[in-house]
């Protein structure tokens, strides 16, 4: 059965959790990625942490009854995508910090994910690409121009990040991508088996990365940190396996029962909005008047996406008592795609 409207309203406040976790997770793994502690790694161990955790308390014989675990073949592909887009979108967020891409600039411009996901609406969905999505297109180019600042464009400004910027803005295929499985997998399968899905797939991604030679910290400086900080060190996994598990669940839930449109204002908001809070707070860099015009911008092509969909689908799931399955959409009814459609993350 369809969200009712009660639970249409607890998945956008679930959401609204959601990005509040993802952009802390984004932040503090920049921020002690700068103290030198070893960040990828950290980050990966405290998704495994929370993976085998929620495995066993899965494996629970009273929970394992309880719990919606994928049947079909489709639902178990759609549960491993939904872990791979979720790790794809973090590991590239945070890639962007590490390049140099301050944390609200990285929340602005993964928003390009709410046009690439009309563009895919339209092209494997046959969704209407109307007015107001081609002034989206125009103000998303814009917004992300103005956000990135190209040299070529504006002479005065010297070492753009643009490698930061890629990451970011490639970000928002894997956001994309967790909305559409989140939707596909609906209520058959129990957010906490998507959240495993996603935990361990981070945990080993992340700890891969970790590895690889293409950091700048020493790394005799980093055991020596550890050495000397054993308790700092555990506190920290702990801390981000609280916010790992916390954005999982909030974002498998907010997006499971959110109404499509609504969610991807919701995140898409709340991401820049808290990403700027977490820049000015942590790191005290301001974003200047031609960064806020490239925000405007792109929050702009957010909303003009979102009254296109609304006028063209109106959200089936908000009524309650139309009985569609959401596994199984109708012909007139809008595909689940992004933040068009969709918002994690981290």
């Amino acid at each position: 059965m369809a969200p009712s409207k009660h639970e249409a309203l607890w998945g956008m406040l679930a959401t609204a959790g959601g990005s509040l976790t993802f952009v802390a997770l984004v932040v503090l793994t920049e921020w002690l990625e700068h103290q030198e502690w070893p960040a990828f790694a950290m980050l990966g161990s405290a998704g495994f942490i929370h993976g085998l955790a929620l495995l066993v308390y899965l494996l629970l014989p009273k929970i394992r009854k309880r719990a919606q675990w994928p049947s079909s073949l489709s639902m178990k592909i759609w549960t491993f995508a939904r872990g791979f887009a979720s790790i794809f979108a973090l590991a590239c967020t945070v890639l962007a910090t590490f390049f140099g891409c301050p944390a609200g600039d990285t929340m602005a411009l993964s928003s390009t994910n709410v046009f690439a996901s009309a563009v895919a609406g339209w092209l494997l969905f046959g969704e209407a690409f109307g007015r107001l999505r081609v002034a989206a297109l125009l103000a998303t180019g814009f917004g992300a121009v103005l956000v990135s600042k190209p040299e070529f464009i504006f002479t005065t400004v010297k070492e753009q990040p643009y490698l930061g910027y890629l990451f970011a803005a490639v970000s928002g295929l894997g956001l994309c991508g967790m909305v559409v499985c989140c939707r596909k997998l609906g209520k058959e399968v129990s957010p906490l088996i998507s959240t495993l899905s996603a935990s361990l797939q981070r945990g080993a991604i992340l700890l891969l990365l970790a590895a690889l030679p293409m950091w700048e910290t020493d790394l005799g400086s980093t055991i020596d940190k550890l050495s000397h900080h054993p308790g700092w060190a555990v506190l920290w996994v702990l801390i981000l396996t609280v916010l790992i598990a916390s954005q999982t669940t909030l974002l498998s839930v907010g997006f499971a029962l959110a109404p499509t449109g609504v969610s991807g204002v919701i995140v898409t908001c709340c991401d820049i909005l808290f990403g700027y809070i977490g820049q000015i707070a942590v790191f005290g860099i301001l974003p200047d008047a031609v960064t806020l015009a490239g925000v405007v911008l792109l929050l702009g092509s957010v909303l003009m996406i979102t009254m296109e969909t609304a006028k063209t689908h109106p959200p089936p799931e908000v009524a309650g008592d139309t009985g569609t399955s959401s596994s199984q959409p109708e012909k007139n009814e809008a595909p689940p795609v992004d933040k068009e459609g969709q918002p994690p993350a981290l």
